[in-house]
C-alpha cells in the first residue's frame, strides 16, 4: 500500500520531523503505524494530546497513550 510507504518514510526523515505539524498530522492519521505514532507522542503538545485522546479516527492504542500522557501531567 503506497500510503503507508509514504507514512513511514515521512516519519524516517528526520527533515519533515522537525516540524511539529507534521509530526502531529502523522500521529493524528489513522494509517500511520501505532509504534511510529507512539513514539511521536512525547513531543505532542498538551492541548493536541486532549484532542488526540477523544479522536475516534486514531487507535485506541494511541488514544489511551495520549491520556495517560495527560494525567502524567497532571492535566487530564
Amino acid at each position: 500500500n503506497y500510503s503507508k510507504e509514504v507514512i513511514r518514510l515521512i516519519a524516517s526523515k528526520r527533515e519533515f520531523l522537525k516540524n511539529y505539524n507534521v509530526k502531529l498530522a502523522l500521529v493524528n492519521n489513522a494509517k500511520t503505524p501505532v509504534p511510529t505514532a507512539l513514539k511521536l507522542l512525547s513531543f505532542i503538545r498538551e492541548r493536541d494530546l486532549r484532542n488526540i485522546s477523544k479522536n475516534k479516527n486514531v487507535s485506541s492504542v494511541i488514544a489511551r497513550t495520549a491520556l495517560k500522557m495527560l494525567s502524567s501531567r497532571g492535566r487530564a
